[in-house]
């Protein structure tokens, strides 16, 4: 559900961006009036962050997923899922909104053939929503997707070191192991990828953003100031690509929750049918999979016990 949403923004992003981006271009200059470029700042700032806050979500639904399976059976239940997505609909248009009331304001920027916030004017009030917008929109998120990975990458390393310690005892159970653990991981690292091309995308327009705010903004030029918007706001074409080439699972959800791209995607209607039992399975597994993997370390760690309980059984018997 959490990919669909960051497919839905990144379609919006497009379809709000590119079209009227491609006509000013052709005219060298923003032909839409004061209105048109309010909304399409809007637009750009609202499905951009919006785009930001999901790629979070992903994250902190794989640290859950990977690093704490058992705990999150019951945390992310469908209705859950929505109401984190409204959330975050919620945020980022609380911070889109300003703009209309004075707060900055949105603005025609660079080459003057397409509109965003107002980082340039070097007053208290922009500068101050400038600072607040990256502290809470690009640098916290950011930071806590780093934090979600990095305990990913210990859960992901530790599993695969208890599966070699019980590869000894029993195969069956650790080639089960093995496959769940992977399956997850390349899921997560689908979404590292996302992440990362995102960041690089936005990190230029980023520091041309800071570069203003700190009393610099003479030394942009209007090629500094609209070539990163270009590439932070291509970002969107990125992750659908990505997903649809990477992953069959992501193809599967695209095409369910999106029939008209199932012909795009080349997915069989047969697979779509198996997919709803594989998701509701995959949770129990998990749970399974954890569950063998606690009773073998309990296994490995008293050896010596279960083997004199059943040497004392013995000469009871006798």
């Amino acid at each position: 559900m959490f990919i669909i949403n960051l497919a839905i923004t990144d379609f919006f992003m497009c379809a709000t961006q590119t079209p009227m981006f491609f006509i000013t271009s052709m005219h060298k200059r923003w032909i839409f009036g004061k209105k048109g470029c309010e909304l399409y700042a809007f637009c750009g700032a609202l499905f951009g962050m919006c785009s930001m806050i999901t790629l979070m979500v992903i994250a902190v639904d794989r640290y859950f997923v990977i690093t704490r399976p058992l705990h999150s059976i019951g945390i992310l239940s469908q209705k859950r899922a929505l109401l984190i997505l409204m959330c975050a609909w919620i945020y980022t248009l609380g911070w889109s909104l300003p703009p209309f009331f004075g707060w900055s304001a949105y603005v025609p920027e660079g080459m003057m053939t397409s509109c965003t916030w107002d980082y340039v004017t070097f007053t208290p009030s922009v500068r101050a929503y400038t600072m607040l917008l990256f502290v809470f929109v690009f640098f916290i998120p950011l930071t806590i997707i780093i934090y979600c990975y990095i305990f990913i990458f210990r859960a992901v390393r530790n599993s695969n070191q208890d599966v070699v310690k019980l590869n000894r005892y029993n195969t069956r159970d650790s080639v089960k192991r093995i496959n769940k653990m992977k399956k997850e991981w390349k899921m997560a690292k689908v979404a590292l990828i996302v992440i990362l091309l995102y960041v690089i995308s936005w990190s230029p327009y980023s520091i041309v953003a800071l570069t203003a705010f700190s009393g610099y903004a003479d030394i942009l030029t209007p090629y500094m100031n609209s070539v990163p918007a270009v590439i932070a706001k291509a970002s969107a074409i990125h992750n659908p690509i990505i997903y649809a080439i990477t992953h069959p699972k992501y193809r599967l959800a695209i095409a369910k929750y999106i029939p008209c791209l199932r012909l795009l995607l080349c997915v069989p209607r047969r697979e779509l049918h198996s997919l709803h039992s594989s998701v509701v399975f995959t949770r129990l597994s998990t749970i399974t999979t954890r569950a063998s993997d606690m009773s073998g370390k309990f296994s490995l760690s008293s050896p010596g016990k279960s083997n004199l309980s059943s040497a004392s059984d013995g000469e009871s018997q006798t």
